[in-house]
């Protein structure tokens, strides 16, 4: 068998990434902080939410990735 050179395993790999994520949805939100609780509770997301705040003070922005099946 051929031995393929190592940039293809990398280009491999990534390929098997994309097709995994197909049924991935980002979802981006801003938010108010006293909601920021609740929102996170509804997020079923791969592991958990990022939220960073944003430069309006009390508001902050939730970063997400959902199956779309949840979504």
């Amino acid at each position: 068998m051929k031995k393929r050179p190592k940039f293809s395993k990398s280009c491999y790999s990534r390929i098997r990434a994309v097709k995994k994520a197909k049924n991935n949805k980002y979802i981006l939100l801003n938010a108010p902080n006293e909601k920021l609780d609740e929102i996170i509770s509804l997020l079923p997301g791969m592991k958990s939410s990022t939220v960073l705040p944003l430069a309006a003070s009390g508001w902050s922005s939730v970063h997400s990735v959902l199956d779309e099946n949840d979504f």
